[in-house]
């Protein structure tokens, strides 16, 4: 089965502006496709999408909360792009076998396509609760069930799904994303990687038959991804749910409620509850001046970027360091910090780039590991609005990096690596490249990519001595520092390595060098 020319177009748009994952840095091998697409296109087109040789992609635990954890996946660039075009051509005719929008009985991930974004932004985590409240107060209801499904996307077992997957899709199309899943689970029959946006429709599609059997049951109920609310008239009925629901669960996916998450509420404990949900309450006056400002300038988009310097000087001053870094700081000053809330509070001053909380992030960063993604992305889109020494600011990163708990994890330290490979103008890179043997795998990979932004020729020709038995994503970045490489040592060095790549090792190479080295001879 061949994919239609609109949906690798659609992909590549997709993965360039919103990027592959949440969680993980965007590859810049996605740029050197994007360069490549008019000689890369004509071979998509040709692509049996069920002979595909899938990867495993590369996968770390990263934090969830602060002692809770969980294992996500980046997937080869060109799994990602292939993955995504499949979704984006066929997820309507999964949608389509999910329970009905109009029931407003799943609330996650309905598949939608509009601009880059593959799902609907108008039916939300926040109508899940809304939706919740109005069942909780229709007055039939006198207890809630609350609940979520233990380790979901990890125990998602392959049978099921490939049985909804076989009544939704095309046989060629079933069997292509079955093969992907299998390869990512390293052929193990349960899980799907978490991560990638377009594997939130297969998430959804292991749970069809679930939502189909609560719902014959008759009971009335609210989910989003693995969060279920069920109400009930009498305290026997909602347990009686609970027993019910343990059942389907087990009998259609071999999956179980979490057990410290299962509660039983009063329909008062629980509309206390979904107000707390709904209502957006800022932590004091400032954080609502400060938030009025970013939504005023933005239009409401909490995707959109402001300028700084088409902010109005009174709305700026509310956006002064001092007031931004309090507000940081009686966050983090919480015993029991809201991760939630606060990763939500640093998107949105990503969105303007005031750079106020920079030097209270720093100063506590080991509070901060489950949003260090949010934390890091934050400081690269403010950093060009930074007014302190950038040499001190990459001081104050490097000395996090020393930080027993971030060393210690692949995924912290990687992200903090990024910030160097993004912002070389810090200009630590004499103390990340010496300790370039204290990262192996994948983190070597940010250090190079910080090495070729800071134009360190001389360090960067030595690592085509690692090439051969480096991992995949560090290959690919030593390829794209050859250009950096003395004299015609580059060159030289090209006759050997043209002869022991693979299909997106060929796209680095001439996305990187702007020359033919063999795109137009993918075969996939």
């Amino acid at each position: 089965m061949k994919l239609k020319k609109a949906s690798y177009v659609w992909a590549i748009k997709h993965l360039l502006k919103e990027g592959d994952t949440d969680l993980f840095p965007v590859p810049f091998e996605f740029q050197l496709i994007k360069a490549c697409w008019n000689e890369l296109l004509p071979r998509l087109e040709t692509l049996e999408i069920q002979d595909y040789k899938w990867k495993t992609g590369r996968s770390m635990i990263i934090p969830k909360d602060k002692l809770g954890f969980r294992k996500a996946t980046q997937l080869d660039p060109l799994d990602s792009l292939i993955l995504t075009a499949i979704i984006y051509e066929l997820g309507k005719k999964i949608e389509k076998h999910r329970s009905p929008i109009e029931d407003q009985n799943v609330f996650s991930y309905r598949f939608k396509p509009s601009g880059a974004r593959f799902y609907r932004g108008d039916i939300t985590w926040h109508d899940f609760w809304r939706v919740s409240m109005e069942r909780a107060k229709s007055g039939k209801t006198k207890f809630v069930v609350v609940t979520d499904i233990a380790d979901f996307y990890n125990q998602i077992y392959h049978h099921p799904l490939e049985h909804q997957l076989s009544s939704a899709l095309p046989e060629h199309a079933k069997k292509a994303l079955m093969q992907f899943v299998a390869k990512t689970t390293h052929g193990v029959s349960r899980g799907i990687p978490i991560g990638p946006h377009a594997v939130h429709i297969l998430a959804e599609a292991a749970l069809i038959s679930i939502d189909s059997s609560i719902d014959s049951s008759g009971y009335s109920y609210c989910r989003y991804v693995d969060d279920m609310h069920f109400f009930a008239t009498t305290k026997e009925e909602a347990e009686l749910i609970i027993y019910k629901l343990v059942d389907i669960l087990d009998t259609q996916q071999k999956l179980i409620p979490q057990k410290h998450k299962t509660k039983i509420l009063s329909v008062e404990e629980f509309i206390e509850i979904a107000n707390q949900n709904l209502k957006d309450r800022p932590l004091d006056n400032s954080e609502e001046q400060i938030l009025g400002v970013i939504n005023r300038n933005s239009n409401n988009d909490p995707y959109a970027k402001v300028e700084i310097k088409k902010i109005s000087s009174t709305d700026l001053k509310s956006l002064s360091e001092a007031n931004i870094s309090a507000l940081v700081e009686k966050y983090l000053a919480e015993e029991d910090i809201n991760y939630i809330r606060f990763g939500w509070l640093l998107r949105r001053l990503t969105q303007v780039g005031t750079p106020g909380a920079i030097d209270t992030l720093l100063k506590n960063m080991h509070k901060l590991t489950p949003v260090l993604g949010e934390v890091c992305r934050y400081i690269i889109n403010s950093a060009s609005n930074y007014t302190g020494d950038p040499k001190s600011l990459g001081a104050k990163i490097w000395s996090n990096l020393d930080n027993p708990i971030i060393h210690q994890s692949q995924y912290l330290t990687l992200l903090l690596l990024d910030i160097y490979a993004k912002l070389p103008e810090i200009n630590h890179l004499s103390k990340v490249t010496m300790d370039y043997s204290q990262f192996p795998g994948t983190r070597q990979r940010k250090i190079i990519l910080a090495a070729i932004s800071g134009k360190k020729s001389a360090w960067l020709k030595e690592r085509k001595n690692d090439f051969d038995n480096a991992d995949p994503w560090v290959r690919r970045a030593i390829l794209k520092s050859i250009p950096q490489f003395p004299g015609d040592e580059g060159q030289h060095w090209l006759k050997y390595a043209k002869k022991h790549i693979d299909n997106l090792e060929k796209i680095v190479l001439e996305g990187t060098i702007e020359r033919d080295f063999g795109v137009s001879k993918i075969t996939f």
